[in-house]
């Protein structure tokens, strides 16, 4: 790989810009910008941050890249940070083996080692997880460890529905963060809290405090994937309220992985969530792919009327609430969106019950039923 100055220095010549002009766009000295292009010091992993909006088009694979080179300690700490923000966990491990000298004999390594197991639910249990983190809590004076060892407990009690617990350990997460003197961790960690608490809200019907949560972190600009996240996030809040404001920032939080190189990501946006909002408000149903996920297909077969396809795709794959909603438009049928309704009642989820409830509200008698049960909360 090609080191980041020589990337830098190649991509002025693309753009025909001197190298006065790109300090002005990065906010930097002319003086730090020859001493990094002639090697005598690193590029500082907050600058390195800002090359994509002023050289690269708001493509971020630079900084990607710019990750994997660096040395400096604190650019070392950056780079796993913005990497596990962005879920790419290959190159995290690969930062981790080229710098296991100077990572072992930190706790931060711990850290970033729990958290990448946590993501890809290597443990038994979160029970398992949580003895691990408490007792690397427990030894760890890093106060950067600290932080993201409080946000994964945070994250494990938001999995449970433990929200008070939730809050408790994002409020010392909090007070850990505000010690901390790097702007770049400051506003990555909070901004990891703020979309936690944004899931939290949108889960509990929340909606105004999911939006002002979800757009904090987009106003922190800390990563692409945060930040599409926080688009998907607050697009989903307006489900039921507005199909434009649903559908656009959905597209945008897609937009935003695409130009990160998330074409995967990306395309399961496109495909599975953007999909089911255009089919709940009848948008393209005569337009049905081999690479939509079935459940999908059977939703839009149901909302346009092809009740024997759908109940053939929905009787091969496992029942859940949403499923059940999927039949109960295939069969019109509200005592299927009744169960459904109290599926994610018992489950706690106080914003897909719009589903369920949108179809028994047309109803009469359910109406009734549906009114008594959310607004008491009788199962």
């Amino acid at each position: 790989m090609k080191p980041l100055s020589l990337q830098i220095l190649n991509r002025l010549d693309e753009l025909d810009m001197t190298a006065v002009a790109a300090c002005k766009l990065l906010g930097i000295t002319q003086g730090a910008m020859s001493g990094f292009t002639r090697g005598l010091h690193e590029m500082s992993f907050n600058i390195v941050l800002r090359l994509p909006e002023a050289l690269f088009d708001g493509k971020h694979e630079i900084v990607r890249r710019a990750a994997l080179l660096m040395d400096g300690p604190l650019n070392i700490r950056a780079s796993l940070e913005y990497l596990y923000n962005n879920d790419y966990h290959e190159d995290l491990v690969t930062i981790i083996e080229n710098d296991r000298q100077f990572l072992r004999s930190q706790d931060i390594y711990e850290a970033y080692r729990l958290a990448m197991e946590y993501q890809k639910c290597r443990f038994k249990s979160y029970d398992e997880l949580t003895i691990k983190l408490d007792r690397a809590m427990y030894f760890t004076r890093d106060k950067q460890a600290q932080a993201l060892l409080k946000i994964i407990q945070a994250d494990i009690a938001y999995q449970n529905r433990e929200f008070k617990t939730m809050r408790s350990a994002a409020a010392t997460a909090r007070e850990i963060i505000g010690e901390l003197k790097d702007t770049f961790f400051k506003n990555s960690y909070t901004s990891r809290i703020d979309k936690l608490f944004a899931h939290a809200a949108l889960f509990e019907g929340n909606l105004p405090e999911a939006r002002e949560y979800a757009q904090k972190v987009i106003d922190a600009k800390v990563s692409p994937k945060l930040t599409s996240d926080a688009y998907y996030i607050l697009g989903t809040s307006y489900w039921f309220e507005d199909q434009a404001l649903t559908l656009d920032n959905l597209r945008k939080s897609s937009e935003i992985l695409r130009a990160a190189g998330r074409e995967d990501m990306a395309q399961e946006i496109e495909m599975r969530d953007i999909e089911t909002v255009k089919t709940y408000y009848g948008i393209d149903l005569d337009v049905i792919t081999d690479d939509m996920d079935p459940s999908e297909k059977a939703f839009r077969y149901a909302k346009r009327g092809d009740k024997a396809q759908a109940i053939e795709i929905l009787d091969s794959i496992p029942e859940t609430a949403f499923r059940l909603y999927y039949r109960g438009i295939a069969e019109n049928d509200c005592a299927l969106h009744l169960q459904s309704l109290l599926q994610l009642m018992k489950g706690g989820d106080n914003f897909y019950i719009g589903l369920p409830l949108s179809e028994l509200m047309k109803d009469e008698f359910y109406r009734n039923i549906a009114l008594k049960l959310t607004k008491k909360g009788e199962i």
